[in-house]
């Protein structure tokens, strides 16, 4: 028999202490456990890029549901105002009734871009974008506030344009009782007795009706079209009704007590005239000569340009939320891609940690005992060999399997060869006694054909004697 060879240990030069602790684990759990590991790297990997999805969902569903839809309808919102105030002021010239439709049109629609705007999720949560939306609505409230104002000045010519209502009102009817005095004294001139002088009194009274109505068709030019032409003309007609009034003024008692009642009554109202045309003037010439476009250019111009800044601003505050956002978007979907490579670089790695673990663990071992079996039962045939059974997991038992295994065969073969020691020793003496026999068979086979030869020789001296006693017999007959 070969002398006994100490035990294999399966995974110990190989694994060290940190394996050791494995080797109490069930290749059941072992193997569960690394599948089970990269199940969860593959989980937190996925539930990464699920969270960063749902981010990135969650901050594009607020661009294009939220944002997005606060930017367009802010400038509709400014658009709509443009349009409502470039038709208020084509109504104001054209009296026309589809542009005041086109202007109330934008206003109820202004009024519902806002409506809308307040009511967003994005203008409730945010202050800020409340505040601006709040604002635009107080000015677009203030605008409307003109509406009235600016309907009557449209239909009312005297309101919108003061100096012809002051015309109306202060020079129209100093000027209607000149001309009726005027006219009295022409009247009252075609009554006397014709004679050069009466006649030259009734060329100044008509020189002094033609002056007048000159300087009022001065007054009505300057009234439609503000230009200093007018107001040279006026002033050139003007002096020639003073001086029309001096040379009357000279033909003294050769007038009638009614052309001099009339002339004392013209010369005040012609002073009153001329100081309300400055006051006409300074009126019809100021910057507020129309009311619709002062108020336009002052107020309402002024009103709209406000509300068009502010919307600005509110756009800009959006979009700035938006490239916020969408700077966010990028930094997710960057941090997610690094996220991810870097979990599958780990993962990666505990894979082929896990590979390793198992091929020390589970495979290494069992190689060593399947090499160790082979060698066993194609080498030398040394039962003595014990495999390392100190694991607890299922290579630990098959190799104490394998062990009892051995040591019931050692045992078994152990008898056997007893056995077969005895049975060599039976055999040999068998062999001797054979031998001895064989021996004792030839001696015999000798001694039996010596007995066959002296019986056939006996059997020949017989029939020699038998046939020598025939011929006896014979001989005797």
């Amino acid at each position: 028999m070969l002398a006994s060879k100490p035990s294999v240990n399966l995974g110990q030069a190989e694994t060290g202490e940190n394996v050791k602790l494995l080797a109490n684990v069930s290749i059941k759990y072992k193997v569960i456990a690394g599948f089970g590991l990269m199940q969860l790297i593959i989980l937190v990997i996925a539930a990464s890029a699920l969270i960063s999805l749902s981010q990135t969902q969650g901050d594009v569903v607020s661009i294009a549901e939220e944002v997005q839809p606060a930017v367009l309808a802010a400038g509709e919102l400014e658009f709509r105002l443009e349009k409502a105030n470039s038709s208020l002021g084509f109504y104001l010239l054209s009296q026309e009734e589809s542009n005041k439709q086109q202007y109330l049109a934008s206003l109820q629609r202004a009024d519902a871009i806002l409506a809308e705007l307040r009511d967003m999720n994005l203008v409730k949560a945010n202050a800020d974008i409340s505040a601006q939306v709040e604002s635009i609505g107080a000015d677009v409230e203030r605008f409307k506030g003109y509406q009235e104002t600016m309907f009557h000045l449209a239909t009312n010519a005297g309101d919108n344009i003061p100096g012809t209502k002051y015309t109306a009102q202060n020079l129209s009817p100093i000027s209607q009782q000149m001309l009726q005095l005027m006219s009295g004294m022409i009247q009252t001139e075609s009554e006397e007795s014709a004679s050069p002088l009466r006649r030259q009194l009734l060329l100044e009274l008509e020189s002094l009706r033609y002056s007048w109505s000159n300087v009022m068709n001065g007054l009505r030019a300057y009234l439609a079209f503000r230009q200093d032409s007018s107001l040279n003309e006026i002033k050139l007609y003007g002096e020639s009704v003073e001086s029309t009034l001096a040379r009357i003024r000279e033909f003294g008692d050769d007038l009638t007590l009614d052309q001099a009642d009339a002339l004392d009554q013209l010369i005040p109202l012609k002073e009153k005239f001329f100081e309300h045309l400055q006051k006409m003037v300074a009126i019809h010439g100021g910057e507020a000569w129309r009311t619709d476009s002062h108020l336009i250019r002052t107020e309402v111009g002024p009103l709209v340009d406000s509300v068009g800044g502010k919307v600005q601003s509110l756009v800009k505050d959006l979009r700035s939320q938006i490239n916020t956002t969408s700077s966010a978007l990028v930094g997710q979907v960057g941090g997610t891609q690094k996220l991810v490579t870097t979990l599958m670089i780990v993962g990666l790695l505990l894979g082929f940690l896990i590979s390793w673990a198992i091929k020390i663990a589970i495979i290494a071992p069992l190689k060593t005992a399947l090499e160790a079996m082979a060698d066993i039962v194609g080498g030398d045939g040394d039962l003595t060999r014990r495999l390392d059974d100190t694991n607890k997991d299922e290579i630990g038992k098959l190799a104490h399997g394998f062990n009892m295994f051995a040591s019931v065969v050692h045992h078994i073969i152990k008898e056997v060869m007893s056995y077969t020691e005895r049975l060599n020793h039976s055999a040999d003496r068998l062999t001797v006694i054979t031998e001895e026999t064989s021996q004792g068979a030839e001696r015999q086979q000798l001694q039996t054909d010596e007995v066959v030869t002296a019986v056939n020789e006996m059997a020949a001296t017989g029939q020699e004697v038998a046939k020598n006693t025939g011929a006896a017999a014979e001989a005797a007959q």
